[in-house]
């Protein structure tokens, strides 16, 4: 199978995949120079534009993405690096569902959530300072998040923690536990990598954006 381009878009790049609990596959990437994602829909790889950072034409890479799914802020979470209005490349988080406008036109069932009218695309920097998980992590609001380069959200299994048991016999519905690596600019203004731990699930109330 090609992972083809976005229309009027030449060239495509594949970085990182993703699984859900179907075994159906998530690919996340770059059509020209707008970060996207990719899924099987019909026996072809179909796509979603993600956006940028900035107010004009996105310059923007997706470099991992995991499987969230039900999740209220949406199936996927994708992490990478865009241009923003401040600089030219800054860690970014999306979080939405895998769908294309013709299949919200179709039934609905791929709406994406509701942000409080933010964009899916976010600044890495601002999540962590909004929630706090930047000061959980150790990192302070005065380091810079270039890059973001991977992502892992697995499930944290028990009573306390899932809502209720699959046919399976297994737990079901259960919080999870997101971790993101990347690189950036530490407060002595040397480069260095960082892991953010505890990054929260769910919608982000986090107001008006910086």
């Amino acid at each position: 199978k090609f992972l083809k381009p976005m229309d009027g878009d030449q060239h495509s790049e594949a970085y990182a995949m993703a699984e859900d609990e179907l075994g159906n596959i998530y690919v996340a990437g770059r059509s020209d120079t707008e970060a996207c994602i990719w899924w099987l829909k019909e026996g072809e790889y179909v796509s979603l534009g993600l956006g940028g950072l900035t107010a004009y034409s996105p310059d923007s890479v997706a470099h991992s993405i995991a499987w969230r799914g039900n999740d209220t802020s949406g199936d996927l979470i994708v992490v990478g690096k865009s241009r923003s209005n401040k600089e030219a490349s800054e860690a970014f988080v999306w979080t939405g569902n895998a769908c294309t406008e013709d299949d919200n036109e179709a039934d609905g069932i791929c709406s994406q959530p509701d942000l409080f009218g933010q964009k899916p695309m976010l600044d890495l920097e601002f999540i962590l300072t909004k929630t706090g998980a930047g000061e959980i992590s150790g990192m302070g609001s005065d380091w810079v998040h270039i890059e973001a380069n991977g992502i892992s959200s697995v499930p944290i299994v028990s009573n306390e923690t899932c809502t209720g048991i699959g046919e399976s016999g297994l737990y079901v519905n259960c919080l999870r536990e997101t971790r993101i690596v990347g690189w950036g600019e530490n407060p002595e203004g040397n480069e260095e990598c960082w892991v953010v731990t505890g990054y929260p699930d769910g919608l982000l109330d986090l107001g008006a954006e910086g």
